[in-house]
């Protein structure tokens, strides 16, 4: 692991190997707690960090290796959302995406730049501030909704695409700070006064067209050169590679664009972007998860390293009016963004809420204004918005909770009265928006593996009214299925994020075929955590195994030695059934031989008797 490779390599009196262990032991414990408490481990975390910080207690400093570490979470959280970012998602849709997103970042920009106004700022602070506050955390709304299982809905999408657009607008924010600088009359070094403005643009383009060459090298080589080397990883059979391989690409993708002068984010993304459309894309998500989540809690514990309790306390008022002016501005703007584009009201108001908050971005693009930086923020303001970014991140997923509530309880589903096509529309808000009186729901079968079993059961099944997806681990029958048609994923059916791609929330039965016992116990208990409802038949080799997947969630079994030994059973009754008609026929031909052998020697001695006894018979009266 990174982390404790980063351990073993500093010196045994190095604190990084103790901060990792407070930071580490901290957020389990948090998380314990927000778990028995039933709330998202995400705040647990912003406030365990706090806690253990130099604001209270002490016990941890931030330092370069924690940095790195918090840098590698949020690029394996960047590249697993571009694993499963889906570009058929929004097909005929991309001209509204993009303009909620341009919509949504402006109008909070111009709502929020007054508001920073009120509260006694000068137009360019004021500005600065507008500016950082436009933008949401992708870690934790992301995070959230896959907590949720709610990143396939419409609102998960759209909440996706909208934070892709505002990470794009953190470069022009970055750009435009050493501008508001001039005009705010401070001095910086990273724009010359005196410059004039064909060199700053030339400046400006020069460096443009280098990172858009660097990031055009890098798709041509996550498009044409990496799927080929997965490929033959995936040919040998070794799993292993392929996750190192990608992971890999990831972490060489951030450090490109970071030399290009862009974000480690957005690198990450990109690899995983050029991955998703790939068939190993549902395989590697669910891979990387595990090692992800570790990263990331390392990452908003030290998050909440800079919150400070006491800068909050002495600012209450101001802190508490401008979380909640942000909280209502921005989730107004976007919301009606949204509603304005062709979703429905509970949507709106689920990405409304969603985005609601400030972000770690945010925090970046502040840090840069700030006294340390171009010099527009000076040390309390810098310290007042941090403490309302960190509140905004506590009170997100219990904003994104509130949406869920509120559009459970008064089913909003209602869209804008200009809107004639739905396509902004989760498919059963469509079912209001269309009229589909005949409409009767398919059910949803999942088949795990597609050999000779699994081909049996598809085939009975494609006679069926059903929609059918197959999970399969063979690179070449997926690529070969699906030229044929069919819905046919690549990766291991015990892992969620691939049981997820294919739909076990909605799944009516699941069907493991595969071979691997292990893997099909696993994907039993799984599953049956998943979508309690989901109705499993398993394949197991004995009949212990059997026991033990129903045992683990498993509706029925299919027992190879009990379905060996039956079929045995049939066969030994089809030959005893053979040789028993054999027999038969050979009783019956031997009997009808006797028979006529004995027709044959008793007809003249019965001819000879019927004359002898023709005299004796009584003549007949004529009279």
């Amino acid at each position: 692991m990174f982390a404790f490779a980063l351990a073993s390599e500093a010196p045994a009196d190095s604190p990084l190997l103790t901060t990792l262990f407070v930071v580490l032991a901290g957020a389990g414990v948090a998380a314990l707690i927000a778990q028995r408490l039933r709330m998202a481990a995400i705040p647990a975390y912003l406030f365990i960090g706090a806690v253990i910080g130099p604001n209270a207690l002490g016990l941890v400093e931030a330092g370069p290796g924690l940095e790195s570490l918090q840098s590698l979470a949020l690029v394996l959280l960047m590249f697993g959302i571009g694993l499963l970012l889906d570009t058929t998602s929004f097909r005929g849709a991309l001209g509204r995406i993009v303009f909620i997103g341009i919509a949504a970042v402006s109008g909070t920009i111009l709502l929020l730049w007054p508001l920073c106004l009120v509260f006694g700022l000068h137009a360019p602070s004021a500005l600065v501030i507008a500016i950082a506050f436009a933008n949401s955390s992708t870690a934790i709304v992301m995070r959230v909704l896959q907590a949720k299982r709610q990143t396939q809905r419409i609102s998960g999408r759209l909440c996706l695409a909208l934070l892709i657009v505002q990470d794009l607008s953190v470069i022009l924010a970055l750009i435009t700070l050493p501008i508001i600088g001039v005009w705010a009359g401070v001095a910086t070094d990273l724009v010359d006064p005196e410059a004039t403005g064909f060199a700053r643009l030339s400046e400006l383009l020069a460096n443009g067209g280098l990172a858009l060459a660097g990031v055009g090298a890098l798709i041509a080589f996550g498009r044409f050169v990496l799927p080929f080397i997965l490929r033959e990883a995936a040919r040998v059979g070794s799993t292993e590679i392929l996750t190192i391989l990608s992971v890999a690409f990831a972490i060489g993708a951030a450090g490109l664009t970071s030399l290009l002068g862009l974000s480690l984010e957005l690198g990450a993304f990109l690899g995983g972007f050029l991955l998703s459309s790939t068939p190993f894309r549902h395989h590697l998500s669910g891979q990387i998860g595990t090692i992800r989540d570790l990263f990331l809690a390392v990452f908003f514990t030290a998050l909440g390293l800079s919150i400070s309790f006491v800068d909050i306390a002495a600012n209450l008022p101001l802190v508490i009016f401008g979380t909640l002016g942000l909280i209502l501005l921005k989730g107004l703007a976007i919301a009606l963004s949204c509603w304005f584009s062709g979703t429905t009201v509970g949507s709106a108001l689920k990405v409304g809420l969603s985005l609601a908050q400030a972000s770690e971005f945010g925090l970046v693009i502040l840090t840069v204004a700030g006294p340390t930086g171009v010099g527009i923020l000076d040390a309390v303001t810098l310290g007042k918005a941090t403490a309302i970014v960190a509140l905004t991140l506590l009170f997100t997923p219990f904003l994104m909770s509130l949406a869920d509530l509120i559009n459970d309880r008064f089913n909003l589903t209602q869209t804008a009265p200009w809107i004639k096509k739905a396509t902004l529309v989760d498919a059963d808000e469509r079912a209001d928006f269309i009229e589909k009186h005949d409409d009767i729901p398919r059910r949803h079968i999942i088949v795990a593996g597609f050999g000779v079993i699994g081909r049996a059961v598809v085939d009975r099944l494609a006679h069926t009214d059903t929609t059918i997806t197959i999970i399969e681990m063979n690179l070449q029958t997926v690529r070969t299925q699906t030229r044929h048609g069919k819905s046919i994923l690549y990766g291991d059916v015990s892992d969620p994020e691939v049981l997820e791609s294919a739909g076990i929330h909605n799944a009516d039965a699941l069907i493991l075929a595969i071979p691997d016992e292990e893997a099909v116990l696993r994907a039993c208990r799984t599953a049956k955590h998943l979508n309690p409802d989901v109705y499993i038949i398993a394949r197991t080799s004995f009949l212990s195994r059997a026991m033990i997947a129903i045992s683990l969630g498993a509706n029925e079994t299919v027992v190879e030695e009990m379905a060996t030994a039956e079929a045995m059973d049939r066969l030994i009754q089809r030959v005893l059934e053979r040789h028993e008609a054999e027999d038969n026929s050979r009783r019956e031909s031997a009997q009808r031989a006797r028979h006529a052998q004995e027709s044959r020697s008793e007809s003249p001695s019965g001819a000879s008797q019927d004359s002898a006894e023709d005299p004796k018979q009584e003549p007949r009266n004529e009279d």
